[in-house]
């Protein structure tokens, strides 16, 4: 993807970004990226026309094509550009403080327009780059009883409940892991009991490359393809492995983001660990 039909398309949807009330379009108010933390930045609103969300999507589109070393969606990029015009909306080096006289967002550019599309784009693709890590994903595996074992494929391993040494061999590369009991699903006493007291006999890890939800979606895909498999070998000798019971299957899981990854978390500031509760990726 050429880089300059992205600069094209970054200022069609800058002058879609208006500051007047429209009826077409979508209402933002937020706060600007704090340059003082911990102050908030400048609270700003605008309105994002039905015209420019076709734009943004397509912009999203063309990003993803231009980054295909990166396991990127159309909607988390589509957010990222909406996140990244936010946290710089009051940037001095990018646009004039003339909101209350100006009619779109591109109307108040500081510099000029080849410069302000190729400064975004390389705030854009640094939020991409940033936001990319290695995960580890793991889910509770009932009434599956395994030994520890590297499955080989996938980034997939079947981790006896019980097996600490193998846990802290996955683990190793993860934060937070080495808070995280393999023989409990808690980090310590005053976590809440996220599987109750309905630990699982084992517990199915992994690993793989994308953003949280993306990664999320990754283990998603490969856990059904490993209990696809293991049906399909079992299936002939014990038929009633098919047969729905009362038991609900689990709702949870949790995922550690590799020790060396820099993400933006949900306050704004860098840190260079994650760990999430999520929704099973098998449950749904």
């Amino acid at each position: 993807m050429n880089d300059s039909a992205i600069r094209g398309k970054i200022l069609a949807l800058l002058r879609e970004y208006r500051f007047r009330e429209i009826s077409d379009g979508y209402v933002r108010k937020f706060f600007t990226r704090s340059r003082i933390p911990p102050l908030p930045g400048m609270g700003l609103e605008w309105w994002l026309t039905k015209t420019g969300l076709n734009i943004r999507n397509e912009l999203a589109r063309m990003i993803v094509a231009a980054m295909p070393r990166l396991p990127l969606q159309v909607d988390f990029v589509a957010e990222k550009i909406e996140k990244v015009l936010q946290d710089h909306g009051d940037d001095s080096a990018l646009f004039q403080f003339a909101y209350h006289r100006a009619e779109s967002l591109f109307d108040i550019k500081a510099i000029p327009e080849a410069r302000l599309a190729e400064s975004i784009w390389t705030l854009i693709r640094d939020a991409l780059e940033g936001a990319v890590a290695e995960w580890l994903v793991v889910v509770p595996f009932h009434r599956i009883r395994s030994a520890s074992v590297d499955l080989g494929f996938d980034g997939l391993v079947l981790l006896d409940r019980a097996d600490i040494e193998t846990w802290m061999s996955v683990a190793g590369p993860f934060d937070n892991t080495r808070h995280w009991d393999p023989r409990t699903g808690v980090r310590d006493a005053k976590d809440p009991k996220i599987f109750r007291d309905r630990l699982p006999e084992s517990w199915g890890l992994c690993r793989c490359f994308g953003t949280d939800d993306g990664a999320t979606k990754v283990a998603r895909n490969n856990f059904r393809t490993l209990l696809a498999l293991l049906f399909a070998l079992e299936f002939s000798s014990k038929p009633e492995l098919l047969l729905k019971t009362m038991l609900d299957p689990p709702t949870f899981s949790v995922q550690f983001a590799a020790e060396r990854a820099n993400l933006v978390s949900p306050s704004g500031t860098l840190t260079s660990a994650r760990w999430f509760l999520n929704r099973s990726p098998t449950s749904s």
